[in-house]
């Protein structure tokens, strides 16, 4: 069960993306029902969206299994069951699974295991390793959702956790290079709860920043099935990424380098 793949670049971001993922235990699919089974809620086309990142030098990671089996984005389980982690639903409401055909808690407990730790000791120890590189490292959660789904509108939403996550300097060397874009909408801190990866590693304090980015799916694809990658649509968008991902590293460098910075 190979969790995720991974390649480590040359600067100091990690970037990964938790829900591109589209492999199925057999357990889950046996369950899933049709509307399930075409995967509505995969964050298609992320790796071509961000491959100008991995040639620039991005460390990436991509999960290979769906949110459908486990969403590695999610809090481990604690004294309550985290019905988030194991999706019962779609993102729109609709019930995943044939009545009575869930995964059990043994299936559960196993893809934890195998699937949802190793992602997550994969993501803290290449933080690390960029830490002890670079004095510093940087971490940015990419996600997408279906433009029917963004309530703010925005095409771009950007959190920071209210500037816990990444300090508020680095914000504005990100926004003031989205600012050139006027056709495009972008929002901070918005009405999205962020995923835990922004939680459990962001300490700017000690030199790791972290951001979520969320995408409108219609800036670069079909949302419909068979969800086509539109590449004349994805064209406009990568100058704005482009710009996304320099304002975040120039932002963390300067933060960094700042004497009261930390």
């Amino acid at each position: 069960m190979r969790a995720f793949e991974f390649s480590q670049g040359s600067l100091p971001l990690l970037i990964i993306v938790p829900h591109i993922g589209t492999q199925l235990t057999p357990d889950v699919s046996a369950a899933l029902i049709p509307q399930a089974r075409a995967l509505p809620d995969t964050d298609w086309h992320q790796d071509k969206l961000w491959q100008f990142a991995r040639a620039a030098g991005a460390s990436i990671l991509m999960a290979n299994y769906s949110r459908m089996v486990i969403d590695v984005d999610c809090p481990p389980p604690g004294n309550h069951q985290n019905s988030d982690l194991w999706p019962q639903t779609l993102q729109d409401g609709t019930p995943s699974f044939t009545p009575g055909k869930a995964p059990t808690i043994k299936d559960r407990e196993q893809v934890f295991e195998q699937i949802w730790k190793p992602w997550h000791q994969q993501v803290n120890s290449e933080l690390q390793r960029l830490k002890r590189q670079y004095g510093y490292a940087q971490l940015l959660d990419i996600q997408a959702l279906s433009s029917r789904l963004v309530t703010n509108n925005a095409d771009i939403n950007i959190l920071t956790g209210n500037a816990e996550r990444c300090p508020a300097a680095v914000l504005e060397a990100i926004t003031r290079g989205l600012d050139k874009y006027k056709q495009l909408r972008y929002a901070v801190d918005g009405p999205f709860r962020e995923g835990y990866a922004l939680r459990a590693v962001a300490r700017p304090e000690e030199g790791i920043c972290a951001l979520q980015v969320i995408i409108a799916q219609n800036l670069y694809m079909d949302e419909h099935p068979p969800y086509r990658w539109l590449p004349a649509k994805a064209q406009q968008l990568q100058p704005v990424l482009t710009q996304l991902i320099t304002g975040y590293l120039n932002g963390v460098r300067e933060w960094a380098a700042s004497p009261i910075s930390r």
